[in-house]
């Protein structure tokens, strides 16, 4: 069994100079996360898993830069360490972006004797 979590996180461009109304606007979440497909959706030792998320832009601007943080079992996947993504999301779309396969194991992260691989 396979479970997977995805933050995505976001800051405005010109942050100094933002109101208490466009503050407001901000906490709206213009990206939403609309599905996170995972494949296979069984695992074993050795298994390469495909990672793919759907966004959609609720904002009315396009945005091109995303950072993901994706751990597996309690670690974090170095690829995406200072890692942008550069998909461009259209305002009031939805747009599938490919993220980096991972190994239901690896050197250094086993497989879980329990057989579930804990994605965030």
């Amino acid at each position: 069994m396979l479970f997977l979590l995805i933050t995505m996180l976001t800051a405005p461009e010109n942050a100094a100079h933002t109101s208490a109304a466009s503050q407001t606007a901000a906490n709206r979440a213009p990206l939403q996360v609309v599905a996170v497909d995972v494949e296979p959706k069984q695992t074993a030792p050795d298994v390469l898993h495909k990672l793919r998320v759907r966004i959609r832009n609720d904002g009315s601007d396009p945005v091109s830069d995303l950072m993901f943080q994706v751990t597996v079992n309690g670690q974090r996947l170095a690829v995406y360490l200072n890692h942008v993504f550069t998909p461009d999301l259209v305002p009031g779309k939805e747009t599938e972006v490919q993220l980096y396969n991972f190994w239901s194991s690896e050197t250094g992260r086993p497989f879980p004797k329990d057989g579930r691989l804990r994605a965030c």
